[in-house]
Formats: structure tokens, sequence, C-alpha cells
């Protein structure tokens, strides 16, 4: 299938939070015969370096000079930026990042992940399923010694066991293909806004907007509020 035949609405929206400076890039591309979003989260403790912006420009230029979307190249594509990271980290610093990204070719979908940013999917207005973050909180949950909803408020949800940057052991996370359906609606987030949101939350800010940029508008007023 190609683009002439599918049409993808995107919007987006991305805030400091409680940082002094937004660590949170996000990107995409749609072109005749694939489409490819991606957002990342800089796990940097200084202001001025761009782990999540320097992984998602790595990740495009592959993605563009290839144009060839399998499982395969994803995880190519997400080492290479993994690779680039280290080699572009500042002394006594390492530049670190999670990811989510999701590419597809209009009919099917694949999702690729590093560090706990998150994919929801959603189905005639409801949740359908989640991506899983590479936390110690996800391993208590997979261990059964905690609940899905308790990952958010848990301590360890930001203790991770892999993401872009990590100086061994790196393991990305790839799905495999997913067919589409229409109004099918994907949701790519970072931490710092699926930890103020549960999935119940999230399918009532999208039953109440008619349009993507009403959902994201509506996702940020109720996290404002229960902060």
């Amino acid at each position: 299938m190609r683009k002439s035949n599918s049409q993808f609405q995107t919007s987006y929206i991305s805030e400091a939070g409680t940082f002094k400076t937004n660590h949170d890039y996000f990107a995409y591309v749609e072109s005749d015969d694939f489409a490819c979003w991606i957002a990342a989260s800089g796990l940097d403790a200084s202001t001025h370096q761009k782990s999540a912006e320097i992984a998602v420009h790595s990740i495009f230029d592959d993605l563009m000079a290839s144009q060839v979307l399998s499982r395969r190249n994803l995880k190519k594509y997400l080492l290479k930026a993994h690779k680039q990271l280290l080699h572009n980290k500042e002394k006594k610093t390492n530049l670190k990042a999670s990811l989510i990204m999701v590419v597809t070719d209009y009919s099917r979908i694949i999702w690729a992940t590093a560090g706990n940013a998150r994919f929801y999917h959603f189905r005639k207005g409801r949740f359908n399923f989640r991506s899983k973050d590479q936390s110690i909180a996800q391993m208590l949950f997979a261990a059964e010694q905690l609940r899905d909803e308790e990952i958010a408020s848990h301590e360890e949800r930001s203790n991770l066991t892999s993401y872009l940057g990590k100086e061994t052991g790196f393991q990305p996370q790839v799905s495999r293909v997913y067919d589409l359906q229409d109004d099918d609606v994907l949701l790519l987030a970072t931490v710092g806004s699926w930890e103020n949101s549960t999935p119940q939350e999230i399918s009532h800010c999208l039953k109440e907007s008619a349009k993507p940029e009403e959902f994201v508008d509506n996702l940020e007023e109720m996290i404002l509020r229960k902060q």
C-alpha cells in the first residue's frame, strides 16, 4: 500500500515539564512508501547535551538512505545510533537516551524501543496494548510482583536495564509486524507523560477529541490538572 491510499494525521506536544531544559525530541517523515515517527527522551544531567536529537537524526539518516523497512534494519539503525552516542560522549558524562520509533508501509507497523519511552495502540477508541519498558519496574511486573498500573509511580520505573548510550549490554526491542486498521490511533510517549497518565485516562482524552491536535491538548490539560 502507498501513501496515496492512506492518510495519517500527526500532532505532538513537547514541554520541559519540571526540568529547566526540554530533553525530549520528536520527528516524523511520510514518504510515498513508508512513514516513521520517533520520540526520544535524553537522560542527560547537563542542560546543553542533546542525546535525544543526536539519536533521532542518526536513525532518520539511515532510514532515508535505505528506505527499506524490516525488523533487522530497525535494530541496525538503533545500534548505530547507540554507537554514535558512545562516540560523541562528553568528558566524564555519557550521552544517554530512551527512544520509541514506529514505522509503517501504510498497512502494517513495526515499533522499536530502547529504555522506557512507550508506544500505545488504540483501536475503535479503546486501549489495545502498549510496548514494554526496559526497566526494573517492568521486570517486577513480568515476575507478577507489581501490577501494571503501579509501574507509573514505582521508584524503579526509570531504573533502566537498557538504553541508548549504555556502556555495555545494550539490547533494543523490535516488535513483530502488526496489521493496521482504519482509525487506529498510535501514541508515542516519553516517561514524563506516561508516568502521569493511565491508559484509561488517555482513552478518555481520545474519546473527547475529534482531531489529533485536540487529543494531545486534552492529554496535556489532564496531566497539568493532576500536577
